[in-house]
């Protein structure tokens, strides 16, 4: 299992105190300031600290930034992604940690969101709210709108109290593209058996075209 957020820093204080070296899940830290604690700890100690984001090393996003990048559909300056689950059903148990969406599972999302359109994020602005009936103390869900440095607009939703369908973990993507759409999705592992991550071309007025992905050796 792993620990919640807020217990990464404790934790990984105490193992580089013990001299070990030491490798966290997403997000580093709850603040900058932990952060640099544990940064500056590793550096006295002589030890390894590093952070394991392991999404972006999928097939499917893989392949997504390599046809983004080539303009395999023209140039695009919008992306929509969705991401839906429904944590009472899926073994979420940390009800009343803070920011459950954001910082525990949307961080997996921009990391990707980097990663693919190969850009940093610009502006933001984003709104989270939480549902009726909700176990959770701080707030399920949010949407937010983001400008990259290269000009693309992505439109982003998030929630761990979704009734509709569940998305795969990575969410579903489409990339707006001059000539056509581009749609991906990555992680479907653990809805409904092992599945393969998914990249389809729709190009206007044409058959959706399913991409042969890249075979890689490690997967996490």
């Amino acid at each position: 299992g792993t620990v919640r957020t807020d217990a990464h820093f404790p934790v990984a204080r105490m193992a580089l105190e013990a001299g070990r070296n030491v490798m966290l899940e997403k997000p580093f830290a709850s603040t900058m300031r932990e952060a640099h604690q544990l940064v500056d700890l590793a550096a006295r100690k002589g030890k390894l600290l590093a952070i394991s984001q392991n999404y972006r090393y999928f097939p499917a996003p893989r392949l997504a930034a390599k046809l983004f990048a080539e303009q395999a559909l023209g140039p695009s300056d919008y992306v929509r992604l969705e991401f839906r689950q429904h944590g009472p059903s899926v073994g979420y148990r940390y009800w009343d940690m803070p920011d459950p969406l954001l910082a525990d599972m949307s961080i997996h999302h921009f990391d990707l969101m980097r990663m693919v359109l190969g850009s940093e994020p610009r502006r933001i602005a984003c709104h989270t709210w939480n549902t009726v009936e909700s176990p959770y103390r701080f707030d399920p869900v949010g949407s937010a709108m983001i400008e990259f440095e290269n000009g693309v607009r992505l439109d982003y939703h998030g929630s761990w109290m979704s009734g509709g369908t569940r998305t795969p973990w990575a969410g579903e993507w489409t990339i707006d593209g001059r000539d056509g759409e581009l749609w991906w999705t990555s992680r479907d592992m653990f809805l409904d058996g092992s599945k393969p991550d998914r990249v389809v071309i729709l190009r206007r007025g044409e058959a959706a075209e399913p991409q042969v992905l890249p075979d890689l050796p490690f997967l996490d």
